[in-house]
C-alpha cells in the first residue's frame, strides 16, 4: 500500500508534448510575448540581449522550468518552406559533402 501511495504522489516530468511554447503578438504592439517550457529555446532567448525575461517558474519536478520573455516583434517570424527540386537538393548535398571534407582536413 505504501508503494502505491508514494508512486501516485511522486513528481513527474513533463512529456515533450506537454512542453509547449506560446508566442503572442498583435498588429499594434511592438513586443511579442513568448512563454516556453522548451529548455533549448529558453537558453537561446536568455542569451539574446533583446529578449527580456519577465517571469519564470517550475513544475513539480525542478528540471521542468518555464520562462516568459518579451521580445521585439521583428525577432518572431514565420517562414514559408522552400520546395527544392531534385537537382537543387543534389547540388546542396554535394556542396555539404565538400565542406565536410574540408573541415576534416583542417
Amino acid at each position: 500500500m505504501g508503494e502505491c501511495f508514494e508512486l501516485y504522489f511522486m513528481p513527474y516530468r513533463l512529456s515533450n508534448y506537454e512542453r509547449e511554447t506560446v508566442i503572442n503578438y498583435n498588429a499594434e504592439d511592438r513586443l511579442a510575448s513568448v512563454f516556453t517550457w522548451n529548455p533549448k529555446l529558453q537558453k537561446q532567448l536568455s542569451a539574446n540581449p533583446e529578449a527580456k525575461l519577465i517571469t519564470q517558474g517550475q513544475h513539480k519536478d525542478p528540471r521542468d522550468r518555464w520562462m516568459k520573455f518579451e521580445v521585439p516583434r521583428e525577432l518572431v517570424g514565420i517562414r514559408k518552406r522552400r520546395k527544392l527540386s531534385s537537382e537543387d537538393r543534389q547540388k546542396r548535398s554535394e556542396n555539404l559533402k565538400g565542406l565536410r571534407a574540408l573541415k576534416r582536413v583542417a
